[in-house]
């Protein structure tokens, strides 16, 4: 009876794992179409080369940045795919626990999509933040198939919009796009107002003497607060530039909400690697 009830067990585990095993497999194929979905899109954005002409109308510091970052005479950039690992919290009193992520990057027709994963508890959640085409898309499943969160609507499209902004010190031609507006607001300090249809929001950038963002800020993204979106100063700091690929970018983030007054550090991010549009321009 005994050999039976361990054999039993046995199978029944087996039948689990194949079944977990299967469920991720099914969510990395969905991340795949969509990727895919992407670079399609991306073979259809035009070339285009940032040259000095196209600097003359905007901010003293975002030309400064435009230098420091390498962006002229250098093909804009199409998709890009980056990889992270890093430290990531959900509430003021709770611990770091380790994340690894990677992030994929359409621009012109502003997307990305980020696929994050990390245990609580020894149990596997994986996270898919999204945005394209107007839509923002926050999916948070236990197990892979089990959904924690997932929210959509119009507070959620504003501030995946704004992430796309904030995150667009990795793909730093993107910040010359026809679809940002650039607004002064002292030697250091410039405005960046991105509109997507009928969506845009704003991202307030500090940049240092050399030309590096330091900093970014914005009062226009929704916070989740129960089952409310609540509009909160979110913020970021990058620091470590270093040249990937021919570009400089931060290669260490830390993001942060503004709570009743005090900041709260829910992300420390590590860049481990960025890829950008391939030469073969995604030929199958």
């Amino acid at each position: 009876m005994l050999l039976k009830i361990g054999l039993f067990l046995i199978v029944v585990f087996i039948a689990i794992g194949f079944y977990f095993s299967s469920v991720a497999m099914m969510y990395d194929k969905k991340i795949e179409i969509e990727v895919a979905d992407f670079q399609k899109a991306a073979q259809k954005i035009p070339n285009r080369i940032y040259s000095h002409h196209d600097l003359i109308n905007l901010p003293e510091p975002v030309q400064r940045y435009a230098e420091y970052a390498c962006l002229l005479g250098t093909q804009s950039i199409k998709f890009a795919h980056l990889k992270h690992t890093g430290f990531f919290r959900t509430a003021q009193n709770e611990d770091f626990l380790p994340i690894n992520g990677e992030e994929f990057f359409i621009t012109q027709s502003p997307g990305f999509i980020w696929n994050g994963q990390l245990k609580m508890k020894g149990l596997p959640i994986a996270v898919r933040d999204r945005y394209w085409n107007g839509e923002g898309n926050m999916l948070v499943q236990a197990l892979w198939s089990f959904p924690l969160v997932n929210e959509r609507g119009k507070e959620i499209n504003v501030s995946s919009l704004l992430r796309y902004l904030m995150e667009a010190v990795w793909i730093p031609t993107t910040l010359l796009g026809d679809n940002i507006q650039w607004t002064a607001i002292d030697e250091n300090t410039a405005k960046a107002t991105i509109t997507d249809g009928d969506i845009s929001g704003s991202v307030i950038f500090t940049f240092n003497e050399e030309g590096a963002i330091t900093h970014a800020v914005s009062y226009d993204r929704y916070r989740t607060e129960g089952d409310q979106q609540v509009k909160s100063p979110w913020m970021a700091t990058m620091r470590e530039y270093q040249s990937i690929n021919g570009f400089m970018v931060p290669t260490k983030a830390n993001v942060a909400w503004e709570i009743n007054g005090e900041e709260f550090v829910y992300a420390k991010f590590l860049v481990t690697n960025i890829d950008y549009t391939p030469k073969e321009e995604f030929m199958p």
